[in-house]
């Protein structure tokens, strides 16, 4: 396809593709495209999106951020020409969220949800299309786990959910979008917009060796290893659907998108513990997921790194809990130690009853301690509970106990000691 300019997007064209949408109860479908940076929209699955759009369906890409504040002028004005040869509708976010990895995770988080239930509520798609949250790039993580927290709030009243992955590969595809030469030719000229971008990277490149390798891998990681290629397409896109029902997260059937018909009944795979795990351990992950049932409730519900100081609050205070157990018991000891050595030394009976006298004074100031500590300890828990789902569920299955071992070790072990000091005191 020769490249064409800007003004060559006639008013025709568009009034033409606007006539043929796509309907649905009377009421025209739209795509929600959530791109974590300008030229997202063009990299992530862009012949899903073309293809929607010669199906009648509004494509409406939401800009979530501009990059570096220094680039926010040149990287709009790129998007905006990109989204014009695309013929996608743009809405930027003002001001744009910091999504980098040093900016702060749970305030960016907390706006997308925000911004993200706004546009659907808005544009009223039928699908939503974003990264995976298993993407390595940080940025993109952080939007899709957004997207998911969004979806979640909305529950059966969510659209689809279409997942694309840039920066790792895709786990778990079931949707393939098939197209052809002049469609790739129209995606690198809509990504040539982004000039400035393609100077530090080829990403042309990235786009075609990418569809190739799709079209190859479709037909297998779709519809199992050994299934044959009947579609033959020279060039795809790999997407996962998921669908919200009943709290749950169900993966889509596997098939080819048929753009003029692209709902199906999902499959009954839950994936819903799959997408969580995205959260790994260590890695960046924005704040916990924040419900409307719980704002009504009025929980504590903590952002990202309070949780992470909330843990490491938690571990450490149980880390000192155990050293001070080990401090005392040693000071026990010694004072034991001395306390025998006196019992071979003549006239050692008044050393005996000081040496008892300290031991006993040091195990009242153990219990003390042992409460004091308990008590906070006890805050911390339940803290913890309230913040972390999956630790409360494994809590409340943990095997029930008559006596439980921290109060064993707090309050049972420094009286049987004392008790010994106040026997070996009185025979002294």
């Amino acid at each position: 396809m020769p490249h064409r300019t800007d003004e060559q997007i006639s008013r025709g064209e568009r009034h033409e593709r606007a006539d043929s949408c796509f309907h649905v109860n009377g009421v025209t479908t739209a795509v929600l495209h959530v791109a974590p940076h300008p030229d997202d929209e063009l990299l992530g699955a862009p012949a899903a999106l073309m293809a929607m759009r010669d199906a009648g369906h509004r494509v409406v890409n939401l800009a979530c951020s501009l990059g570096h504040p220094d680039q926010h002028e040149r990287r709009q004005a790129e998007l905006e020409n990109a989204c014009r040869r695309a013929g996608f509708e743009l809405q930027i976010l003002q001001p744009p969220v910091a999504i980098s990895r040093d900016d702060d995770e749970a305030v960016a988080r907390r706006r997308l949800v925000e911004v993200l239930l706004a546009s659907v509520a808005a544009a009223e798609p039928f699908v939503v299309v974003s990264p995976s949250p298993h993407d390595r790039h940080h940025g993109h993580a952080l939007v899709a786990c957004a997207v998911l927290d969004a979806l979640t709030e909305l529950g059966t009243a969510a659209p689809r959910w279409w997942m694309w992955e840039l920066w790792s590969t895709l786990e778990r595809p079931t949707l393939a979008v098939a197209f052809d030469a002049e469609r790739l030719e129209q995606i690198i000229w809509a990504l040539r917009a982004h000039h400035g971008e393609l100077e530090r990277n080829d990403y042309e490149r990235l786009v075609r060796g990418r569809a190739e390798m799709n079209a190859a891998l479709a037909p297998e990681v779709l519809f199992g290893f050994g299934s044959p290629d009947r579609a033959r397409a020279a060039y795809a896109d790999l997407l996962t659907e998921i669908v919200l029902d009943r709290g749950r997260c169900l993966l889509g059937a596997p098939r080819w998108l048929h753009p003029s018909a692209p709902v199906a009944d999902p499959s009954e795979n839950d994936v819903t513990s799959w997408l969580v795990r995205s959260r790994r351990a260590g890695a960046p992950s924005p704040r916990s997921r924040r419900t409307t049932a719980a704002r009504a409730r009025g929980d504590n519900q903590l952002g990202e790194l309070e949780q992470r100081r909330l843990w490491d609050h938690r571990l450490h205070e149980d880390r000192i809990f155990s050293d001070r157990q080990i401090y005392f018991l040693v000071a026990q000891s010694m004072l034991g130690v001395a306390y025998a050595t006196t019992l071979l030394a003549p006239e050692g009976s008044v050393a005996g009853e000081a040496l008892a006298s300290t031991a006993l004074t040091v195990t009242l100031l153990w219990m003390f301690v042992n409460r004091r500590q308990l008590r906070l300890i006890g805050a911390i828990h339940q803290r913890a509970i309230k913040e972390f789902r999956e630790f409360a569920e494994t809590y409340r299955q943990r095997p029930l106990a008559t006596i439980r071992s921290t109060l064993l070790l707090a309050y049972g072990m420094p009286p049987a000691i004392g008790g010994m000091w106040i026997v070996l005191l009185l025979n002294a």
